[in-house]
């Protein structure tokens, strides 16, 4: 598979254990759907959606991953008003630090949506930073600092780990 874009077979996944009920969870929600067929699943459910992809294999977690970055950096979530974009951001941000701390490899094949999402998701709290000071609140836009939390830290841990391909 190259870069994640491929559709993750059956060999992708490999063995399921049946003691490892995170895995067999993201397994039961995404083997088998395309990223498009999961955007009501993020859309509806967007903590778990991204949380699933943390039990995941390489390449399926390539694979959707690059999916959900490309619906953040496309800009798609405009298009639902409902979407609560602090936990889509910040459960995105915080997943890709997460595995930029632990398993930089897994981000390196998908550096090129990542590092733009990372930055993307840390301007657009920094924008709203400035909003909020101007009294602009958007409560579908609600990204503060206050409560989630500084999206420039985990850029920033995103962008030193894999500073070798920026």
């Amino acid at each position: 598979m190259k870069n994640g874009s491929i559709f993750p077979s059956k060999k992708d996944w490999g063995v399921m254990s049946s003691k490892d009920l995170d895995f067999k969870a993201a397994v039961e929600f995404y083997f088998g759907k395309t990223t498009f067929e999961m955007e009501p699943f993020l859309i509806n459910h967007t903590i778990d959606a991204i949380d699933y992809l943390r039990y995941m294999p390489g390449i399926p977690f390539r694979y959707y991953t690059r999916g959900y970055c490309r619906f953040i950096l496309d800009k798609k979530f405009k298009k639902f008003r409902f979407i609560e974009l602090g936990s889509l951001f910040g459960a995105m941000i915080s997943l890709l630090a997460e595995k930029a701390l632990e398993d930089k490899k897994i981000l390196l094949q998908i550096a090129d949506v990542v590092i733009p999402t990372a930055i993307f998701i840390a301007n657009e709290q920094n924008n709203y930073e400035i909003s909020d000071e101007q009294d602009n609140h958007d409560l579908y836009k609600d990204i503060s600092k206050d409560i989630f939390g500084d999206f420039n830290i985990r850029k920033d841990i995103i962008l030193n780990a894999l500073k070798s391909k920026i």
